[in-house]
């Protein structure tokens, strides 16, 4: 080829090339202005609102002569598409712009306006509960430095619960942060506390003074409650509780020491001792503590010696404070059985120690305080056999005393028993224990038979006394919203009063 015609073709190629460029330009050109020219006139715009496909504009240059004259309609569909796609998005961004500065400005012409519209009262209104709450916040304040202060003199010991450790005076924050903890918690141990400081009256004359307390609970231990659907609830008494009860009143002070309320145990104790012979006190769940859950039965408040109080229960978080006075039972499900009895031998020998002034030296050599009956009848069978051998050793080096035995007079050192009255009893050798037993039964026959006699007769003058302690009760609403509950020192002063002056109305017989 040569280079003329080369340079022909060349120049073609290139003539073809601008001559499409610019074709193409104008026809883009051509076709958004007939798309302006079409949107912005419309001769069918104010005839009808409802427009069809067919009544809607076209353009005068389709696809297929586009196509024909060589354009790439979809490269110009899809980049007229991301522009218009574009502007809508700046239109947008620009109208929500305009709708902010708008609205703000309609919020702050709001605000100007309310203002201008509030009245005195509101202004006072605002004013009150600012005030208000700067005063609470500094009554916040102040409340805390007061609860936070020194100790005052004997404050701490009272607010104190078992267990619990004291706090130092001092102005650390750490010294502060306890003092305030345990100041702001007793604010709410009204609720948990025992309803009085001293839950027994001070203990009676020397005469009638039982040495001994014994603490009983009484729910599944002494009765077991159930509910069933035919009979609704049911209260079961223990096997053998009326000669456990009227046994150790012998020897005990015996308090009934309820876990639940008053209102709901008062029938079922007055059942058990209708005669109000053989339970000295009752105490229900308004005289125990409740921390964390628990109910805590406090021994140190009885206003007895603690030395000298002895608590039976099924529960152990009952006597956690004192658990060295504490004997365990395990909880009574209502059917048979004599482990109510097998506890007497082990209080009975307590009670029977002369001059005991402290029962805990003898609890704490028992390990498990739940198998205390138990283990006491196994010391107690081992030292019987001791006894019996040391007896026969005795029998066998008394055999040769034949010239005692010619002259009727009893070997020295012999372990032979002599009753009270002089008369010889039988060759069996009697421990200690069963000589406090035999007491004991002699004593307990002789009050049955007194009861049997005048049971009846006392059971109407403490009818008669209740009757006349009601009818003189000077207490009165009035009386209790100027000076409040009466505590039981001057219950225990009204009854004994009442009690003197029914006796001295009694005829002397």
């Amino acid at each position: 080829m040569s280079f003329l015609s080369r340079s022909a073709i060349i120049g073609s190629r290139r003539f073809q090339f601008h001559q499409s460029y610019y074709l193409r330009n104008t026809l883009n050109s051509i076709r958004l202005f007939d798309r302006k020219i079409n949107i912005n006139y419309n001769p069918n715009r104010y005839l009808s609102s409802k427009k069809t496909e067919k009544d809607e504009p076209s353009s005068i240059l389709s696809d297929d002569i586009l196509a024909k004259a060589g354009f790439e309609v979809d490269e110009i569909e899809k980049h007229h598409k991301e522009s218009e796609r574009q502007k809508q998005i700046e239109e947008a961004e620009r109208q929500e712009k305009e709708n902010e500065k708008e609205n703000e400005n309609d919020s702050d012409n709001d605000k100007r306006e309310r203002r201008k519209r509030v009245s005195s009262l509101d202004r006072k209104r605002d004013r009150w509960g600012n005030l208000s709450f700067f005063s609470f916040v500094g009554a916040t304040i102040l409340g805390t430095a007061y609860l936070a202060r020194n100790w005052d003199e004997g404050e701490e010991e009272k607010i104190t619960l078992p267990g619990e450790s004291y706090v130092d005076n001092g102005y650390t924050p750490g010294l502060m942060y306890e003092r305030f903890k345990k100041r702001f918690q007793s604010i709410f141990s009204y609720f948990s506390e025992p309803a009085f400081e001293e839950l027994l009256p001070p203990s009676p004359p020397e005469p009638y003074k039982r040495p001994l307390t014994l603490v009983i609970g009484l729910e599944n231990l002494l009765v077991h409650s159930e509910w069933t659907k035919d009979g609704g609830w049911r209260t079961a008494k223990r096997p053998g509780l009326d000669y456990f009860l009227s046994y150790l009143s012998l020897y005990y002070e015996i308090v009934i020491f309820s876990s639940n309320s008053f209102m709901y145990n008062e029938r079922t104790i007055e059942r058990l001792d209708p005669n109000k012979l053989h339970i000295s006190y009752a105490l229900h769940r308004e005289a125990a503590r409740y921390v964390d859950g628990k109910i805590i039965k406090d021994l140190s408040l009885m206003n007895r010696d603690l030395g000298k109080i002895i608590i039976v229960d099924t529960d152990p978080n009952c006597f956690e404070l004192q658990p060295d006075n504490a004997i365990g039972m395990k909880p009574w499900d209502g059917k048979p059985d004599d482990k109510l009895i097998r506890l007497i031998p082990i209080l009975e020998y307590i009670a029977a120690q002369p001059n005991i002034k402290d029962i805990r030296p003898i609890i704490r050599t028992f390990e498990d305080k739940f198998k205390i009956p138990e283990e006491f009848h196994q010391r107690e069978m081992k030292l019987r056999e001791e006894f019996k051998k040391e007896y026969e050793l005795k029998k066998k080096n008394h055999k040769g005393n034949w010239a005692f035995k010619l002259l009727g007079l009893q070997p020295l050192g012999s372990t032979a028993n002599v009753s009270s009255n002089g008369i010889k009893q039988d060759d069996e050798p009697k421990m200690y224990i069963d000589l406090i037993r035999e007491e004991g039964q002699r004593q307990y026959k002789s009050y049955l038979k007194f009861l049997e006699e005048k049971g009846q007769e006392m059971l109407e003058k403490q009818k008669q006394m209740e009757k006349q302690m009601l009818s003189d009760q000077k207490f009165s609403i009035n009386k209790l919203l100027t000076e409040g509950m009466p505590n039981q020192e001057d219950i225990a002063k009204a009854q004994i009063e009442k009690m003197q002056k029914v006796q001295q109305a009694q005829p002397v017989q």
